[in-house]
C-alpha cells in the first residue's frame, strides 16, 4: 500500500511591500521562506534573479515564485510595488555676472524644493534656498532635491569681480584770477562725475573739468560697472 500526502504550498513574504527610488537608484527586495526563488516582475521572470534578494531598479510590481518538492506556488498576497520619481533638474540664473569689490550679485536656481550650493565645487554651509548671495568671484553651482531625490541644476553661474577704479586730479591745489579758470583732469576710469564742495556737478562726466570758481572739488571715478572716488 502506497500514501501520498499533498505538500504544503510554500509560504512567502517579499518586503517591502513598496518602496520608491530615485532615477538611477535601487531598492533591495528580500523574500522569506524555503524552496528555489524565481524573479518575476509583472508577471514575467527576471532572468538570473534566483537568489533571496533582489536589488529592483525598475518600477512595476514584483513577485517571486518558489518549488519546494516539485510543487510551486506563485506569491501574489502582498507583491512589492515599486515606483521610479524623475530627478529633479534645473537652472541657475544668470550664467555669469561682474561685479564690484564688495558688492553681490543673486543668484536662483529652480526646480526643486530645497537646494545646496557650491563655490568652486566646495559645499557652502547652511545655504540650502532657492538665492545665494554671491559676493566672491567663483564658479557656483547647486544640488536640487525634490523629496527625497535629488540632481545638479543643468548649469553652473560664473562669477567675476571687477577692481575698483583709483586715479588722482590734477593739479591738487591751484589758484585762478577773477573771470579766469583751471583746467582739472582726472584719469583711471571710463566715465566720471564732477561734485564742487560735495554737490554734484550737472553733466561733467568727462576726464576733465574747467573750474571757474573757488572751491573744494572731487571726482568720481567709472569703470564699467565699478566706481570708486579720486
Amino acid at each position: 500500500m502506497s500514501f501520498v500526502s499533498p505538500s504544503a504550498a510554500p509560504v512567502l513574504s517579499v518586503t517591502p511591500a513598496t518602496a520608491n527610488i530615485c532615477q538611477g537608484g535601487s531598492q533591495l527586495l528580500t523574500v522569506s521562506g524555503n524552496g528555489a526563488y524565481q524573479w518575476m516582475l509583472d508577471g514575467t521572470p527576471i532572468s538570473g534573479a534566483t537568489s533571496s534578494t533582489y536589488s529592483a531598479i525598475a518600477a512595476g510590481s514584483y513577485s517571486v515564485t518558489t518549488t519546494i518538492n516539485g510543487c510551486s506556488n506563485t506569491y501574489t498576497s502582498n507583491n512589492s510595488v515599486i515606483t521610479v520619481t524623475a530627478l529633479p533638474t534645473g537652472t541657475i540664473s544668470p550664467a555669469t555676472a561682474s561685479i564690484c569689490s564688495g558688492g553681490s550679485q543673486l543668484l536662483t536656481a529652480t526646480g526643486g524644493t530645497s537646494y545646496q550650493w557650491y563655490k568652486d565645487g566646495i559645499l557652502i554651509s547652511g545655504e540650502v534656498n532657492a538665492t545665494y548671495s554671491a559676493t566672491l568671484a567663483g564658479t557656483y553651482t547647486v544640488t536640487i532635491f525634490n523629496g527625497t531625490c535629488s540632481g545638479p541644476a543643468s548649469n553652473s553661474s560664473v562669477i567675476t569681480v571687477g577692481t575698483t577704479p583709483t586715479c588722482t586730479i590734477s593739479p591738487g591745489t591751484a589758484s585762478i584770477c577773477a573771470g579766469g579758470s583751471q583746467l582739472l583732469t582726472a584719469t583711471g576710469g571710463t566715465s566720471y562725475q564732477w561734485y564742487k564742495d560735495g554737490i554734484l556737478i550737472s553733466g561733467e562726466v568727462n576726464a576733465t573739468y574747467s573750474a571757474t570758481l573757488a572751491g573744494t572739488y572731487t571726482v568720481i571715478i567709472f569703470n564699467g560697472t565699478c566706481s570708486g572716488p579720486a
